[in-house]
């Protein structure tokens, strides 16, 4: 069923994505009076068809987008003998640059279009944000030691007034005094959080969270009660006597001192999701590590800092990080999350690209033993500003896995929600070009960001079990990255024939038809090998990610 749902997704995302590329390929086209011999639905052979106003149109066999045809459009450089005796009005090749160059841009613009219209739909019927509700605390964070705690509703910062956690986030600001009116059962109260730091910029970094954590575990000890049981980290645990459980902190709190406890959990293994079930016993005797920042009696601990995997050569290898450790310290200073080891990883290099970061030490929990890791300049040149993405980089994977906290529903009226639509659609773009720019630095690697078809039908399928409103979400995102990709100067994208037609306004005539054969065979080339490259990488993710 799974298999099915993630075709339907992706043949349906793929389908909307070209047909809308498409269509403003034609469009703009049709307003030109350039001649549109064919648009297709679907590739290959056609399966039914009509004509109207000088185009057919075909619902073609394979359902994998489409295309349009261009009278007189040349994009091998040959004669098409299907084109022969075009009117001079409605040849594509003999239309002024500027309207070939229009043309051509219409397809991405379209993508751009799409997100747009999309973003402004899901705005009018009321955009799902997160409440303004705690979820978790980190333990001894700026915000545990405020005094906030789990179930806090927080109703305004600085005295202005929050509905949102995107709200309270912008309301965050570094190296201030902030105060918080928060309604904890049914009374108000007043906690001031002082002394952030710069790299105290996100709620994550001084300690609260909308998200709650998973019901995935840590055993840090395996003599503990949890690893004698044979619980180790990474499970997902699924019920606790029989009970369900959805949450972190639903597991720590049907695990009663004195008694033993049947577990139902889910474990990992070569590839595969294993249900196993266990028996807990009590131990009196044992007792978690003095030091042990959440200290339990089962030596059952959170999961987000636990090291899965690592990637050969990187620097978190080279420092002698294991999978499995346990990351308690980052140079004397407790962490909780990875969002407080990346921030204060990234703030070593002070945020300037050709700084050199100073030594870290790192202190991890091994089987039970405490270890200090040094990581040296030499192995953090690649940390060089709060925007790298500190575990790839390095080289670590953790146990990531949340649960959603709660939400609440915002329509916007119209005038409100085209700005904000446009708003969206341009930070997505922009991160798409900040990926492209990284790609070219050298600064992020091609197979750890391009996707394929098989990483879209994953993402689809995955889109799709959330809900609607987040799979066309997605299709809006993906429509911007495809916009962004097609304008690449590569000669079979759009971006390619953009260059062609720009060269030719600027030397007054176009590249000789050898050149534009060589250069479009060759563009080929690049495509079907990116194309193969990619489905492979989209493959062996599919059989690796957890």
């Amino acid at each position: 069923m799974d298999l099915l749902i993630g075709a339907i997704a992706g043949i349906t995302m793929i389908g909307v994505l070209v047909i809308v590329h498409e269509f403003g390929h034609f469009i703009v086209a049709k307003a030109f009076g350039i001649g549109v011999p064919v648009f297709s639905i679907g590739m290959g052979p056609s399966l039914t068809q009509f004509s109207w106003r000088g185009t057919e149109y075909r619902l073609s066999m394979l359902p994998l987008g489409g295309y349009v045809k261009l009278a007189g459009a040349d994009p091998f450089g040959e004669e098409d003998p299907d084109q022969q005796n075009i009117a001079p009005e409605h040849d594509f090749m003999r239309r002024p640059i500027w309207q070939r160059l229009a043309v051509m841009f219409a397809g991405p613009a379209f993508n751009l279009l799409l997100p747009v219209a999309i973003f402004t739909a899901v705005l009018l019927v009321g955009d799902e944000l997160p409440a303004s509700v705690v979820s978790r605390v980190a333990p001894d964070s700026p915000a545990e030691v405020a005094g906030f705690v789990e179930g806090d509703k927080i109703v305004a910062v600085a005295g202005a007034p929050v509905a949102s956690w995107l709200d309270v986030e912008a309301a965050l600001k570094p190296n201030t005094e902030l105060k918080f009116d928060v309604e904890r059962a049914g009374k108000k109260v007043e906690l001031v959080i002082s002394g952030l730091s710069a790299a105290d910029d996100t709620l994550g970094a001084i300690g609260l969270y909308w998200t709650e954590l998973a019901p995935r575990i840590g055993v840090d000890d395996h003599s503990s009660p949890a690893g004698r049981a044979g619980l180790r980290a990474g499970d997902m645990v699924v019920a606790i006597d029989g009970q369900k459980v959805a949450t972190f902190r639903e597991v720590r709190s049907s695990l009663s001192e004195g008694k033993s406890h049947k577990i139902d959990f889910q474990r990992q293994l070569d590839g595969q999701v294993i249900d196993q079930s266990t028996e807990i016993q009590p131990d009196p005797l044992w007792a978690a590590a003095a030091d042990e920042p959440v200290p339990d009696r089962w030596g059952v601990v959170p999961f987000d800092l636990y090291v899965r995997e690592l990637m050969p050569g990187k620097p978190a290898e080279k420092a002698g990080i294991k999978p499995d450790d346990r990351i308690l310290a980052m140079d004397g200073v407790s962490l909780f999350t990875w969002e407080q080891l990346v921030r204060r990883m990234a703030a070593t290099a002070k945020g300037e690209e050709e700084a050199t970061p100073r030594p870290v030490k790192i202190l991890v929990s091994r089987a039970g033993e405490r270890l200090t890791l040094n990581l040296t300049p030499e192995m953090l040149r690649e940390v060089r500003a709060p925007d790298v993405i500190w575990r790839p980089v390095m080289g670590v994977q953790g146990y990531e896995s949340v649960t959603l906290g709660p939400t609440f529903k915002k329509p916007y009226p119209l005038w409100l929600a085209v700005p904000e639509a446009v708003r969206r659609t341009w930070l997505v773009t922009a991160a798409n070009l900040a990926v492209m720019r990284n790609i070219a630095l050298g600064d992020l690697k091609m197979s750890e960001t391009l996707s394929g078809p098989i990483d879209m039908f994953r993402m689809a399928a995955q889109a799709a079990k959330s809900g609607f409103e987040t799979y066309i979400n997605r299709i809006a995102m993906v429509s911007v990255g495809l916009a962004v990709f097609n304008l690449l100067p590569i000669p079979v994208l759009d971006g390619g024939q953009i260059l062609f037609y720009t060269i030719e306004g600027l030397r007054g005539k176009p590249l000789s038809l050898a050149v534009r054969e060589k250069v479009q065979m060759a563009g080929v080339l690049v495509m079907v090998a990116l194309m193969l490259w990619v489905t492979v990488l989209g493959i062996q993710r599919m059989f690796t990610e957890t």
